[in-house]
């Protein structure tokens, strides 16, 4: 039988598919990988079902709760500067869009973060629908609350 792994490295992340067990990996986590239209029908049902200011609500606890998971995998890190580069290159990496951080004050606790491209707006324009993301922000508002958790003064 041939190579079950195939490894790649994109930026520092890397990808290990194993192919003989079904399963990607993404710096060491198990991964799914979906299409923009797949993850729009999601959406799009959970919108249908439960209307759009609850689902809306659903939207913004999950992305803080993935912004508490993504810290989750870099406890520990104190360099505030490197652990903000390494964010960009982590959401580049996975197809989430261009993440920049344009400014950072921890003494007046504040964040200016610049996503473009983001996987949420792509879905949006595919749809047809001209409305702000909430789910990223969302996700960014827990990665700012760690961020000023670890600045080390």
């Amino acid at each position: 039988m041939g190579h079950s792994n195939h490894q790649i490295k994109v930026n520092k992340n890397e990808f290990i598919w194993n192919s003989q067990e079904g399963e990607l990996t993404f710096d060491g986590a198990p991964a799914l990988l979906f299409w923009d239209s797949a993850i729009e029908l999601f959406l799009n049902t959970i919108e249908e079902i439960s209307g759009s200011d609850v689902s809306t609500t659903v939207y913004e606890v999950t992305g803080f709760r993935m912004g508490k998971l993504v810290s989750s995998y870099y406890e520990g890190r104190t360099d505030v500067v490197e652990l903000l580069n390494e964010y960009s290159d982590i959401y580049k990496s996975a197809g989430w869009g261009i993440f920049e951080i344009h400014d950072y004050s921890y003494e007046e606790k504040r964040a200016v973060v610049r996503i473009r491209n983001s996987w949420e707006h792509r879905i949006f324009k595919l749809a047809g629908k001209n409305k702000a993301g909430v789910l990223l922000p969302s996700h960014c508002r827990y990665f700012q609350r760690t961020i000023q958790a670890r600045h080390v003064v």
